[in-house]
């Protein structure tokens, strides 16, 4: 049995990590501060960086708990439909 071709376009799979790391920013927000021109802080842990990407990273990576409603929108992009880009 042949499987149906993916309705899914080739522009939409190249958007799928930029969805992520918008959703990332959004739920990383109220955790950052801008201190000063180019340094921004973790709230969680006072830790100082050099930029906002920096900080999403930190927490992704060490505070985890802070994000955990990105699991549904990591389960959603690692759905089946979304492999066949």
């Amino acid at each position: 049995m042949k499987s149906k071709p993916s309705t899914i376009s080739p522009s939409y799979c190249r958007s799928l990590p930029r969805l992520f790391t918008r959703e990332l920013s959004k739920a990383v927000e109220p955790y950052l501060k801008q201190e000063d021109e180019g340094k921004f802080r973790c709230k969680t842990c006072q830790k100082l960086f050099k930029a906002t990407a920096f900080v999403e990273k930190h927490i992704a990576n060490k505070h985890p708990e802070l994000v955990r409603q990105l699991d549904e929108v990591s389960i959603l992009l690692l759905d089946v439909d979304f492999l066949a880009c």
